[in-house]
């Protein structure tokens, strides 16, 4: 995760989700083992100590895709 703070980016739960999704992939995790639904986010962010945090101001006001489209 300290990379992905290094980089200023926003870690969501649908991001968390995805890269779950991945790692199954890469592993080779069998269907009835995966992890269905999003529940299992809430448990991963408390037991890392992860937390939300609001952007306000100007930061709060930015949509990210446009912001990804202007890097590119």
């Amino acid at each position: 995760m300290h990379h992905i703070q290094g980089k200023d980016l926003t870690v969501t739960g649908p991001l968390l989700q995805e890269k779950w999704s991945q790692f199954e992939k890469k592993f080779n995790v069998p269907d009835e083992e995966k992890l269905t639904g999003g529940s299992w986010v809430q448990k991963f962010c408390a037991a890392y100590k992860l937390c939300e945090h609001k952007h306000h101001g100007e930061a709060g006001s930015v949509d990210p895709e446009l912001v990804e489209t202007e890097h590119t």
